[in-house]
């Protein structure tokens, strides 16, 4: 991307002090560069607002004639022929990781470095409260604002789910912490990390993740970038239970078949519609196509999702490569239910149905794991009752609206 004048967005970009004193860098850079080149690193940890800084050059015409590249793009011959050909400023746009690696793979490059650092405390609370609007949370906001870290896509995170403990919060700093675990981050950091956060980082693995909330840092990521995931309820458990039980399904990896299978037998008129907002028009874009699912980022492979409306319609979708057999169970526990000798009790009046199939194969449990997760978390925030039967670790148990816990079946 070559920055011109006139280029990019027409509203101005707030940029914090950090970014301006980045930005101020920058310049002195292109300063130097007249006539001739100058190499420039701008980095930071992810999320600290290296791409926004990048976007407020666009309208500023002192930056015109920049040239924004990447580590990703340098490993390409026609883009390192660009960069060489280039007479001016060229800034490459890096996280922790790839600042040394670019230095060692590009040594013909006089490279500066600019690192942009995360807010200072005053300016995160100010953001915090800002985007909260007014929302209460469960963690205090000053609590909140030491934990952020000042990094705006951190603090974003934070302010479109407050409900969130103190606990979930740590290990969303863990997870943008994670490039500094090896090295020093008072050089990119106002606000100390919490010793909780940083006792975490040698726990994080997201190929062993040890709990489903490790997941979440993406999650959230996709409810903050799209308008239209932010209508979505949470992705958090209500009962306390749940996730331990994903914890404990995550370490399974056992050489059984791993599978899981959700029902609401009853979901009344207004929950209804949550859940058809929730999975819209799955039956003809996929069940990854649906609102929730997109937001959570996972395909559907191995997945039947099958749900009734009040007025008796029916919409399902199997899964690529689905080869599980959802009619039998599904009639057997429908009828269960009706007869009483369901887990659920029939109360008479008819509502709604949902039922979700996932399996894997021998040792995998991601995939079922994530499935279970996005549907138990919808049904849990809309206090709707169901029924669910994991294979992976051998355990059956109902969701109860009226308690809001998890009670496991003999």
């Amino acid at each position: 991307m070559v920055v011109r004048e006139g280029d990019g967005f027409s509203p101005s970009i707030e940029l914090n002090s950090s970014q301006l004193q980045a930005r101020e860098e920058i310049f002195s850079a292109l300063e130097e560069s007249r006539g001739g080149q100058k190499f420039v690193i701008l980095r930071g940890l992810s999320g600290v607002g290296k791409s926004t800084l990048l976007e407020s050059l666009k309208t500023d015409s002192k930056a015109k004639g920049c040239l924004v590249t990447s580590p990703l793009l340098l490993t390409f011959d026609s883009e390192r022929a660009k960069v060489k050909r280039h007479r001016g400023l060229v800034i490459a746009d890096c996280n922790i990781y790839e600042t040394q690696s670019l230095k060692r793979d590009e040594p013909s490059f006089d490279w500066k470095t600019v690192t942009l650092k995360g807010m200072t405390m005053s300016e995160t609370r100010s953001m915090l409260i800002k985007l909260l609007g007014g929302q209460t949370t469960k963690v205090p906001v000053d609590v909140l604002t030491d934990l952020s870290l000042g990094i705006p896509q951190l603090v974003r995170e934070l302010a479109v789910a407050p409900e969130l403990s103190r606990q979930q919060v740590n290990r969303l700093t863990a997870h943008h912490l994670i490039e500094v675990s090896r090295g020093d981050w008072k050089d990119l950091l106002f606000i100390k990390p919490a010793k909780e956060a940083l006792a975490l980082l040698p726990k994080i693995s997201m190929m062993r993740p040890e709990s489903i909330y490790d997941f979440l840092d993406s999650v959230l990521a996709k409810k903050v970038a799209g308008p239209d995931f932010r209508q979505l309820v949470s992705p958090l458990f209500v009962a306390p239970e749940s996730e331990e039980i994903y914890a404990k399904m995550l370490k399974a990896g056992t050489d059984r078949r791993n599978s899981l299978m959700i029902f609401a037998p009853n979901i009344p008129l207004e929950q209804m519609q949550g859940v058809k907002s929730e999975l819209k028009n799955f039956q003809y874009e996929g069940i990854d196509g649906s609102p929730r699912f997109r937001m959570f980022g996972i395909d559907a492979r191995k997945t039947n999702l099958w749900m009734k409306d009040l007025d008796g319609t029916e919409f399902v979708r199997r899964g690529e490569s689905e080869n599980v057999f959802l009619g039998r169970t599904l009639v057997e526990w429908q009828q269960q239910y009706v007869s009483q000798q369901f887990p659920i009790k029939f109360e008479g009046q008819r509502g709604g149905q949902l039922f979700l199939s996932a399996h894997e194969h021998s040792g995998l449990v991601v995939g079922p794991a994530r499935k279970g997760w996005i549907i138990e978390s919808m049904l849990q925030q809309l206090n709707v009752p169901y029924y669910v039967e994991n294979t992976t670790i051998g355990d059956k148990y109902l969701f109860s609206p009226h308690t809001q816990r998890i009670e496991h079946l003999k």
